[in-house]
């Protein structure tokens, strides 16, 4: 089976179109080891005094963060923001390389630095003879040809395991000497694992059938977006119940619909972002399993989520119904992730100790105000300021939380201006700020520890935005 892309949407995204038999070939379509792991959470929300350490602080709610009726949501779809992005060097290097893994080949490796920027181009697989040094028949040291490969190729010839550890390491010696760098800096991007997936698709015989044609020599899937195209952007995988007959990425970036309170700069925002969201949680695969954090679905949304907007959580949602609480649930983020910017969750001490109960810590709210008012701060004045923020930060945010939770954000936030100068965080955001503030935050929160909310913030919570950055360019 193969696809030619047939026209774009109005937000840019190409339309595939399954081909006729015997028409020209033309474009290609494949699943991942969940990165990022999906938790999809909501995060505590305002107003709540008191909690306990270990509870699911993404089912804390209370009648601030309730959405009205349903008449009340926006449905004014997005006007894509057509203005220059202020400085974001640091960032953009960084989606650089995720964008390179999205759009990285099943027969290639990718290195980049620490920092996550790519360093040269990829590394396809290949063979390398190379010299070894034995011991002769004669008892002296003789030279021979070694042959290194990337590893043992399966029936279709896909690696039928991991790549070769003597090959990668050969190959990243090799790569750090061409480019002047050292070796123990690099790491490693590979997506082997996700076309194994693919290929273990039972119920997905046209997926497989185009991965083998184009292991054959043919115009098949062989890189992260041609997934995303497949399970997306196919008009053969129509939305159920849609009269337009739209692709789930059509639908959902043209659906998806937020509380009229979320000003208008973060929904186009979401808009833009929300397809890159969708690949990055599932590669808009709808047949996977619930996962050990209860996520399912296109979107991975959690029990917890689900059970908040109405529906039992044994409930698989449709892909509609998806789109419609992935909607509520954003609206309520915003509110979230707002009010934990200016509050913060402090142990109960009393006597000069933790009060605990049942062996858990009790926490209580503390005012944290001053951590939005300083964040804010470092964007300008006036309402090309205001919209300055809400986009290149308090976005990122959201769609952080998403992943994290908002209190988590919340948490790790106050952490980051407290160990910051205000001429340090100046410098981090750059003039004009951009992304690179966000950017310095989540580098900061990865490695936070400085109470237990702010150790829930892991590498899969500061590469989430990134590769969805990455994924949303790579796609368009």
């Amino acid at each position: 089976m193969t696809f030619e892309q047939t026209g774009v949407n109005n937000a840019g995204y190409p339309i595939y179109t399954r081909k006729k038999e015997g028409s020209a070939e033309q474009a290609g379509m494949s699943r991942r080891k969940f990165l990022l792991g999906a938790s999809a959470a909501a995060g505590a929300a305002a107003g709540y005094g008191v909690i306990q350490s270990g509870v699911n602080n993404e089912r804390i709610l209370d009648e601030q963060t309730e959405l009205p009726e349903r008449d009340s949501i926006n449905k004014e779809h997005a006007v894509e923001v057509q203005e220059a992005a202020p400085k974001s060097e640091a960032f953009e290097a960084q989606r650089l390389g995720c964008q390179k893994w999205w759009e990285l080949r099943y027969d290639q490796v990718l290195f980049v630095d620490r920092q996550g920027v790519p360093v040269g181009d990829p590394v396809p697989f290949e063979n390398f003879v190379v010299k070894r040094t034995r011991t002769g028949k004669n008892g002296q040291p003789e030279e021979f040809d070694y042959l290194l490969s990337p590893g043992k190729r399966d029936a279709n010839g896909l690696l039928a395991d991991n790549i070769a550890g003597e090959w990668l390491r050969y190959v990243k010696a090799r790569h750090a000497r061409r480019y002047g760098v050292d070796a123990d800096m690099l790491r490693q991007r590979n997506i082997t694992e996700e076309f194994e997936k693919a290929m273990q698709e039972e119920d997905e015989p046209e997926l497989r059938e185009s991965i083998t044609d184009m292991l054959a020599g043919g115009n098949g899937v062989e890189t992260m977006c041609d997934l995303v195209r497949y399970y997306g952007m196919n008009t053969d995988k129509k939305v159920r119940g849609d009269e337009q007959e739209r692709t789930r990425a059509q639908y959902l970036q043209e659906e998806i619909m937020f509380h009229n309170r979320v000003p208008q700069v973060v929904q186009d925002q979401l808009r833009h972002f929300i397809v890159g969201l969708a690949a990055q949680e599932s590669r808009f695969n709808a047949g996977l399993p619930k996962n050990s954090a209860t996520a399912e679905g296109v979107l991975q949304l959690t029990d917890a989520v689900r059970k908040e907007h109405g529906y039992p959580p044994q409930k698989r949602l449709s892909f509609v119904q998806e789109v419609d609480v992935a909607g509520r649930h954003f609206s309520n983020i915003y509110t979230r992730v707002r009010y934990w910017m200016k509050n913060e969750m402090v142990p109960q001490i009393r006597n000069g100790r933790e009060v605990r109960k049942n062996g858990r810590v009790m926490y209580e709210k503390r005012d944290r105000s001053q951590t939005f008012s300083i964040l804010r701060g470092l964007f300008p004045k006036g309402q090309a300021g205001e919209e300055q923020w809400r986009k290149y930060f308090l976005t990122p945010c959201m769609i952080n939380a998403y992943n994290a939770g908002s209190l988590i954000i919340g948490s790790c936030l106050h952490a980051f201006v407290d160990a910051h100068s205000m001429e340090e965080l100046r410098e981090l955001s750059g003039e004009p700020p951009g992304y690179d503030l966000y950017t310095a935050f989540t580098h900061f929160a990865r490695a936070c520890e400085v109470n237990e909310f702010t150790r829930r913030y892991g590498d899969d919570a500061q590469a989430y935005f990134l590769s969805i950055a990455g994924a949303t360019q790579a796609l368009q």
